[in-house]
């Protein structure tokens, strides 16, 4: 009879599972799900009706379409959840999206229960105008852009969302780790104002790498390693 225990990796399960939820749900697999079944017509009308025609065709130049960014009213029709997509994208918490700042708490029940109320349906062009402005202004401040980045960004967002509820907690450090190797890092900090490093995952699982001589260290760190 074996004498050891063997670990259970529930946090890994829990985590795979969370970003299996997010994927499907909040992240760019959702919304392509829900492109590959809609009218492309019909939301490249929207996006020509919502949407400057100098960021379309910047979009066009990094050969990505135009929903990755910017909402429109069939897709948010179709899918009322993918709010949540573009909330994330942005880099805003529930908490700071749905607050009475913005003036567009009556949206929450879209994200949280895939539900388009008629009131809500009837104010859905303003408020895809409205995030479409911001997305245009989040063109400006991060430059270009791929779909690897795009998915990044939603990641940032989910990152600063958890960040928050662990600072509350009294946790001290908040790290996020990213995948694309060419996201500007100071610009994604205002993304995610309480992620305190970003590493890039293929740098820390490089020995050679300085991120992974820097990750080792923080981690040796933080839990008291000595030489």
């Amino acid at each position: 009879m074996n004498q050891f225990e063997p670990p259970v990796p529930d946090l890994q399960i829990t985590f795979h599972k969370r970003l299996q939820e997010l994927r499907t749900v909040y992240l760019l697999d959702a919304l392509q799900s829900v492109v590959a079944e809609s009218d492309v017509r019909r939301i490249d009308r929207e996006l020509s009706d919502f949407v400057s025609k100098r960021a379309l065709r910047q979009l066009a130049r990094w050969s990505l379409r135009g929903e990755i960014l910017f909402p429109v009213p069939c897709i948010l029709i179709q899918s009322p959840q993918l709010l949540g997509y573009y909330r994330l994208l942005l880099g805003f918490s529930q908490k700071q999206f749905y607050g009475s700042r913005y003036g567009i708490a009556s949206f929450r029940s879209m994200e949280v229960g895939n539900r388009l109320t008629s009131a809500n349906a009837r104010a859905l062009p303003d408020l895809c105008k409205t995030l479409c402005q911001s997305s245009e202004l989040l063109i400006e401040g991060i430059g270009m852009l791929s779909a690897a980045s795009v998915h990044d960004l939603n990641r940032i967002g989910e990152a600063e969302k958890s960040h928050q509820k662990a600072k509350k907690r009294g946790y001290v450090e908040c790290w996020t780790m990213v995948g694309v190797a060419k996201l500007d890092v100071d610009k994604v900090k205002k993304e995610s104002p309480t992620t305190d490093s970003f590493f890039l995952i293929d740098a820390v699982c490089n020995p050679k790498s300085e991120q992974y001589k820097d990750f080792r260290e923080a981690i040796r760190s933080l839990v008291g390693i000595r030489d």
